[in-house]
């Protein structure tokens, strides 16, 4: 059977440590699958706004285009790390660096339903409802929105030494 009849597994991972657990996990339940390690990168625009009256528009669109590029570099180069964990791990890893546009979650949905990806595999970092909703979810926001099916990976317990 051919990666392409198989299908690929697409793996959220952003460097933290539930995006870390994820991919392990992601090599336990699809060992040896084809997977796509996605980064998104948030570009700086959205933060500027509008330009400061002391700049002109040509200085202002040339530091986005220059911070754009070392958030683009950083976001390749993460998600290679991520390509490579999972690698490791036993799966057949490629990694991709995306624009979060118009949001991360958005962009990684969008992944995999160009990629046709058999699942979207997520990290969580387990934060109670009123943190999460503050600071936004992109697990959740997976697991309501997306398609394709999520695999959310909770923190696992710490295990204490000796036990």
């Amino acid at each position: 059977m051919t990666d392409a009849e198989r299908g690929i597994v697409l793996i959220a991972y952003d460097g933290s440590d539930p995006a870390r657990n994820a991919i392990a996990h992601a090599a336990r339940l699809f060992p040896g699958m084809s997977a796509v390690v996605a980064v998104a990168w948030t570009s700086v625009r959205p933060a500027i706004g509008g330009r400061p009256a002391s700049l002109s528009r040509e200085v202002v669109e040339e530091a986005v285009r220059s911070l754009d590029a070392v958030a683009e570099g950083e976001g390749i180069a993460l998600a290679e790390e991520g390509a490579e964990r999972a690698r490791a791990a036993g799966l057949d890893a490629s990694a991709v660096a995306l624009p979060a546009q118009p949001s991360v979650w958005e962009s990684i949905s969008h992944l995999a339903d160009e990629r046709a990806a058999l699942a979207i595999v997520v990290g969580s970092r387990g934060m109670s409802g009123v943190r999460s909703v503050l600071l936004g979810s992109v697990s959740n926001a997976l697991v309501h929105h997306s398609r394709r099916p999520v695999v959310v990976v909770h923190p696992e317990d710490p295990v204490e030494p000796g036990t």
